[in-house]
């Protein structure tokens, strides 16, 4: 299992594998606040985009490597309270 956390909004984060392995399944995709870090990651449900971990699977299941932009066109503008930034986290499997 790997993992980014933290990635700022308007910026771009790349999910790799190792040689010969492709990603296999998205396990966790937030972009709003989550809260934790790799390994225990959680929705805040009070700044969540609710299409980020969709989004980020059919862009990302597959391939070797995926860029993803973080950003509200990307992966869905959050509902709910966002003050202040918002970020991304994600977890992914390779296989």
């Amino acid at each position: 299992r790997f993992c980014r956390n933290g990635i700022l909004e308007n910026q771009a984060t790349t999910l790799t594998c190792p040689s010969g392995q492709r990603i296999l399944s998205i396990e966790f995709g937030s972009f709003g606040t989550p809260r934790g870090i790799c390994g225990s990651m959680s929705i805040d449900y009070s700044c969540h985009s609710s299409s980020a971990m969709s989004s980020i699977s059919a862009t990302c299941i597959g391939q070797s490597s995926c860029q993803i932009l973080v950003n509200d066109q990307s992966l869905g503008t959050p509902s709910g309270n966002c003050a202040g930034s918002k970020y991304l986290h994600v977890a992914y499997v390779c296989s």
